[in-house]
């Protein structure tokens, strides 16, 4: 699996994680009498789900050593309505972009997967595991629709970015100041005709990213937000 792929798995399970796995806190419902928490363009979210949000931040913030009670209960409730929004905003700005998923593409997506954790070994385990966590095929089948139309959208992206000798001469000598300040020695260092390529590849990724990141806090602007809570 690729650098890229592993990541976005890993964001693809703290979605789902977000959006379903309510075992771990209950379905409390801290704002009753309500159904639609949030919505961004056509993107909802349910109160079910930014309940899970909220009760993982709380988590987060009682780790940190914060009470998040009294005062700071306003603070918290905050994040988890910034963290509801960029979870919508990211699948309403996928879907603007119409690109197709084959069942081709499906499947290679799920062999990267099993690839790289030969503990899942078929779709069917990859869904059973969040379905034993309280989601539906459906849920965790839309999860896995948006990630990989973004990695689309994101290799198209990459194919169309251009990089200078110039900015790979810079992430170079980023390379030489981060060997020494981490006390690599002299003989472990790569040579600049050694790593290249890869900085080549790494600065295109990162022009990619940032690409993508002023699209969507473009399309931030244009979207249509409403808050229920």
């Amino acid at each position: 699996m690729s650098f890229f792929k592993q990541a976005w798995f890993w964001i693809i399970i703290f979605s789902l994680i977000f959006s379903g796995v309510i075992l771990f806190f209950g379905q409390e419902n801290i704002f009753p009498g309500r159904e639609i928490a949030i919505t961004l363009n056509e993107e909802k979210m349910n109160l079910r789900e930014f309940n899970v949000i909220l009760k993982q931040i709380e988590e987060s913030e009682k780790e940190a050593g914060r009470d998040v009670s009294g005062d700071y209960r306003e603070e918290v409730i905050k994040k988890a309505v910034e963290a509801a929004i960029e979870k919508l905003l990211f699948f309403s700005y996928i879907k603007s972009k119409n690109i197709s998923v084959t069942e081709e593409d499906i499947d290679i997506f799920y062999e990267d997967i099993f690839l790289e954790y030969p503990e899942v070994k078929t779709k069917e385990d990859f869904l059973k595991m969040w379905e034993e966590k309280g989601l539906t095929e459906g849920e965790v089948e839309k999860e896995v629709e948006i990630a990989v139309k973004y990695e689309k959208m994101y290799e198209e992206r990459l194919n169309e970015v251009s990089v200078t000798e110039e900015e790979v001469q810079d992430a170079y000598d980023d390379y030489l100041l981060w060997a020494e300040e981490a006390g690599v020695s002299k003989e472990d260092v790569m040579s600049f005709e050694e790593i290249k390529e890869e900085l080549r590849d790494l600065v295109a990724q990162e022009k990619a990213g940032i690409f993508i990141e002023k699209e969507i806090e473009e399309f931030k602007k244009k979207s249509e937000i409403e808050v229920f809570i």
